[in-house]
């Protein structure tokens, strides 16, 4: 496993708590009043779509260091 791989993976992976965080910060903003349920759809098109990405990448940075054996 090369240290460039693992550093690029803590980033993705940083970068998806950030873009997860901003999606449950949102939701606490535009949560109804009286609302105390954890459930809530969301679909706010600009953070879900970054998050998704982030997801997406995350995954392929881990398989990627999963792979590297050199």
């Amino acid at each position: 496993m090369k240290i460039s791989t693992i550093k690029n993976t803590v980033l993705e992976a940083v970068r998806f708590c950030d873009a997860a965080a901003a999606v449950v910060t949102r939701a606490k903003k535009e949560q109804p009043v009286g609302n105390t349920s954890e459930w809530m759809e969301i679909n706010y098109t600009k953070e879900t779509a970054a998050l998704r990405r982030a997801s997406m990448d995350l995954t392929r940075a881990l398989a990627k260091m999963r792979k590297d054996v050199g």
